[in-house]
């Protein structure tokens, strides 16, 4: 069971209600080492479904595909925000109507455990297939960090760009990263692969997981939040 990622299928292009349906992003085309990985991993564990072994007989696979994980011990997104907020690096705000979606860890963590037993069980629904997992409601990249900035104490941005100039921006912070970083190592504030991230609009449907899956959220979207929040109150 391969934990992949919505990028296998998503590169810049608007996707709405997507399905599994869904081709995989050429792979010439990532900006991005992260994408391109996860889309040639993800092929491998799928392709191998099926493969027989004299020794452990019939190898079942199948991969899930979150967007955004996020939960109260989450170091990658997070601390990157607070520490941009800080540096008074956090000023914009662009594609204020743009959407994308999260999953809270629990629900992740449970949609693994059902496709895990779907491959164990006599019919093996999952085996070689794909699933997308989300909380479900769509959200604005902005929208959804704000609560973490007020519990914080931090500036939240006000000033709006333009997508396309922040695109560019992160391209050439890419250029400089990649002449400067082997003489002073640095990690970029943005890149293009999050600009994309957050300026187009790409949501997908659960209804797969759901019906072969029986998949179903056991933490809500609001109450992951609320727990997220509630942990840098008391910790931070």
């Amino acid at each position: 069971m391969y934990t992949s990622s919505v990028n296998v299928v998503y590169g810049g292009q608007e996707i709405l209600d997507g399905d599994e349906s869904l081709p995989y992003f050429p792979l010439e085309r990532h900006t991005d080492a992260y994408s391109k990985t996860k889309a040639i991993a993800e092929q491998l564990v799928i392709n191998a479904n099926g493969r027989k072994n004299q020794r452990s007989g019939v190898l079942r696979t199948c991969a899930l595909r979150p967007n955004g994980i996020f939960g109260e011990e989450e170091e990658r997104h997070f601390s990157r925000l607070f520490a941009a907020a800080e540096m008074g690096l956090l000023f914009f705000k662009f594609s204020t109507s743009s959407k994308f979606q999260m999953v809270f860890v629990d629900n992740l963590v449970h949609a693994e455990v059902l496709a895990a037993q779907s491959l164990l069980s006599k019919e093996r629904r999952a085996s070689g297939r794909v699933y997308f997992i989300t909380d479900g409601p769509n959200y604005n990249n902005f929208e959804f960090f704000e609560p973490l900035l007020d519990v914080m104490g931090l500036y939240k941005p006000r000033l709006v760009l333009p997508f396309w100039l922040i695109y560019f921006i992160a391209y050439v912070i890419e250029i400089v990263h990649s002449v400067v970083s082997p003489l002073c190592p640095f990690k970029p504030f943005l890149v293009r692969a999050e600009a994309l991230k957050t300026g187009v609009t790409h949501v997908f449907s659960n209804n797969r997981a759901a019906v072969e899956l029986k998949f179903d959220p056991p933490v809500p979207h609001p109450e992951g939040m609320q727990r997220v929040v509630e942990h840098y109150r008391v910790c931070c």
